[in-house]
């Protein structure tokens, strides 16, 4: 860079991690490679600056080489960076040589050097990989740190370096001011260009648009127009001069029109006409003179690039918001709930807006069903308090139909405590209700149906246990219930101290019978037995089936004695039974019957069977139809 060119600006490369970066520079993806391009690149924008922007005066109007680097860096991976750097100090001699010292040239270099990587590393820092000059708060970061600090600082150095041989202080901030707006219009007019051309962000529409004849001739009519103005050749002050201002709506037109893209490349276009121009002393200016001359230039041609680039990227900040909230709205449109925004500033709700699915046809979003009246209550007063609420509340369909649906209302502040609108969101749970209705019914179905099987199946078992306890022939406990029975009875006579008897029955010549009239009218016998020794037993006592003919009679709470007259009456009972065999002929039934009671010699049920079997033994011998005590037997 020669003494006169104001030192870059500040670079500060924007990464982002969701990004996928594109390492390419017109293709070019070799590191090596893309030093060797940005370097050829950066010589040339150099030579542009110094024939073509170059005051008599060592003043560099327009220094454009330092945008080459900025953009580059902008879009690459941080690890990218020393190659790139790298191509700052050759492109920086090659460009001076012949023209400044050596010393002055590696100074220059550097100071360029240091402008890109602060400018890339703050923007960087800042809006990582997603850095774009077409959003609002991007382009105000690149303007105060690209534009404003990296190369005012450069330009403090830069001045510092150009004046060192003769040192003056107007003429170090005339140097100062000169590089500094040198610096900063080039990186204005080239580096979004650059940056758009280099990016792997897909082309918006506008970028796109500028490619087409239409593009390309509002372009070149820039550059005639701008040419048409700075080519004037000032004769005398009263001459009439076309005015740069008619440059200006021209620029806000074709930033308007498109974009971001297309009015960078016309405020390059602009500044290269204009300042090549000025700089061999034609144009409006040109009488003027000397700094002044200078300084007007640069004015105008920041202010004209930066007026079309700031309404470029405001216009399409605002065309995304625009078209993020038409999207949002055709979401909200789209969706299967009923979503509406209400405005309760006034104290009475009134909706503002509702997507089609929204059933409530009322301004005031509460008004409804008057079956809903304490939900809307409690509605109401989430709303005067600034809460969330969650009702249940009735909606009917477009068919008039009655359904339900579940309303959350949540509140929007104005960034304080006050709400000022509400989003109600209506979720229709008709389906749901029916639902559940049908499950309850069916719950309720399954348990009746289900009390009925446990009825039956207790029923069942009832029967189960009978039939497991209950001779199936006589239809009086079996073998099985009377030793259960019998245990339980001594145990709780042990415990308390009480009698216990127990009598075992056996029906006399009962195998003759049965031989001699058939196993029909001997089952008859039993059963008839059974009937009547049940009417002499108590209710408490418990006769059983043991076995064939045999019967055994518990008798709780009944001593010895007791257990002889009971067992005396079912003998009795037993022997006035009248029983007609099938000849109708009367036939005889007794019966004898062993008794043993619960004591010293008798202590469990085995030894009660015992002494009852011996008790019926000797009762056979002694004639059958009586009775015999077990102690009697062993006495006897």
């Amino acid at each position: 860079m020669t003494a006169s060119h104001p030192a870059a600006d500040d670079d500060n490369a924007s990464g982002d991690a969701k990004t996928a970066p594109d390492h390419s520079i017109w293709g070019v993806r070799s590191p090596a490679l893309q030093a060797l391009l940005l370097c050829i690149l950066y010589f040339v924008a150099a030579r542009i600056s110094v024939h073509l922007t170059i005051t008599p005066g060592g003043v560099s109007l327009l220094w454009l080489p330092n945008a080459v680097i900025l953009s580059a860096l902008l879009v690459s991976d941080v690890r990218r960076w020393p190659w790139m750097l790298a191509a700052v100090i050759p492109g920086e001699l090659a460009a001076d040589w012949g023209l400044i010292s050596v010393q002055a040239a590696l100074g220059f270099g550097v100071v360029n050097l240091c402008e890109v990587l602060l400018a890339a590393a703050v923007l960087r820092r800042l809006h990582g990989r997603a850095f774009s000059l077409e959003r609002g708060r991007h382009v105000a970061s690149f303007g105060i740190v690209a534009l404003l600090i990296a190369p005012g600082l450069a330009a403090l150095v830069g001045s510092a370096i150009h004046a060192a041989p003769d040192p003056d202080l107007h003429k170090f901030w005339s140097g100062w001011l000169a590089w500094w707006l040198g610096d900063a219009t080039g990186l204005l007019v080239l580096t979004p260009a650059l940056h758009a051309l280099w990016s792997s962000r897909p082309r918006t529409d506008d970028a796109a648009s500028l490619r087409s004849w239409q593009g390309v001739a509002v372009v070149g009519g820039m550059a005639v127009v701008t040419a048409t103005i700075f080519l004037q050749r000032i004769g005398s002050p009263e001459q009439i001069v076309v005015s740069p201002i008619l440059i200006v709506p021209l620029m806000l037109g074709i930033a308007a029109r498109f974009g971001v893209a297309g009015a960078t490349w016309a405020g390059f276009t602009v500044a290269l006409v204009a300042v090549s121009a000025s700089v061999n002393g034609l144009g409006p200016y040109a009488s003027l003179g000397g700094a002044r001359a200078i300084l007007l230039v640069q004015e105008f041609v920041m202010l004209t690039a930066l007026s079309g680039f700031v309404m470029a990227a405001l216009l399409h900040e605002a065309r995304r918001r625009g078209d993020r909230l038409r999207l949002f709205a055709r979401a909200i449109d789209a969706s299967d709930e009923g979503i509406a925004i209400a405005d309760v500033r006034t104290g009475r709700p009134q909706r503002v807006f509702a997507n089609r699915r929204y059933s409530r046809d009322a301004n005031d979003f509460l008004d409804g069903d008057t079956r809903d009246a304490e939900a809307v209550a409690r509605m109401r007063g989430a709303i005067a308090d600034g809460r969330t609420a969650r009702e249940i509340v009735h909606v009917r369909d477009d068919g008039g139909r009655d359904g339900w649906a579940r309303m959350l209302l949540t509140p929007i502040h104005d960034g304080g405590s006050k709400a000022t609108h509400y989003v109600v969101i209506e979720h229709d749970i008709t389906d749901l209700i029916a639902a559940q209705r049908e499950l309850f019914e069916a719950r309720e179905a399954l348990a009746a149906q289900n009390a009925e099987l446990e009825r039956r199946v207790a029923e069942r078992t009832a029967d189960l246990e009978r039939l497991a306890t209950t001779d199936s022939l006589t239809g009086i406990h079996n073998r099985r219930y009377l030793l259960e029975r019998a245990k339980q009875e001594i145990s709780r006579s042990k415990r308390g101290g009480r009698a216990l008897s127990l009598a075992m029955l056996d029906l006399d010549r009962f195998k003759h019978i049965n031989d001699r009239f058939g196993h029909a009218f001997g089952d008859t016998v039993l059963i008839g037995m059974c009937e009547v020794v049940s009417r002499v037993l108590r209710p408490s006592d418990t006769l059983a089936r043991f076995g064939g003919e045999e019967f055994v009679l518990l008798l709780p709470d009944t001593d010895a004695e007791d257990a002889l007259r009971v067992a005396e009456r079912v003998r009795e009972a037993v022997a006035g039974m009248c029983m007609q065999n099938p000849q109708q002929q009367p036939v005889a039934i007794t019966a004898s019957l062993g008794l043993s009671t619960l004591g010293d010699d008798a202590n469990d049920l085995d030894q009660l069977l015992r002494n009852a079997d011996e008790a019926l033994y000797r009762a056979k011998g002694q004639g059958r139809n009586c009775v015999v005590a077990a102690e009697a037997a062993s006495a006897g």
